[in-house]
């Protein structure tokens, strides 16, 4: 009888060790690929950042203000003061 309990302990012991060892694995391979996707997600983040500074310089430097406030879209409220700004500018 305690032989019999004793193998059944064990037998339960190492179920549950079985389970909890891949629940873990799955957990950790689970947060690697989210690692992994927000890493991918921030890169791209960043490159359409950069993409979009590029073209707003771009278009600095071929019409001061007019072009730049129509590609800026956080200018398009304020445009119409810089154009002023630019026309006064540049009459002088």
């Amino acid at each position: 009888m305690a032989g019999e309990r004793s193998r059944l302990i064990k037998l339960f012991r190492s179920t549950l060790q079985e389970r909890s060892n891949y629940s873990r694995e799955s957990r950790l391979a689970r947060n690697r690929a989210v690692s992994k996707t927000h890493e991918r997600l921030a890169r791209d983040a960043h490159k359409a950042k950069d993409d979009d500074k590029g073209r707003r310089m771009d278009a600095l430097k071929v019409s001061p203000v007019s072009l730049y406030a129509s590609v800026c879209p956080r200018c398009s409220a304020s445009g119409s003061a810089l154009i002023t700004a630019s026309v006064d500018v540049e009459a002088v």
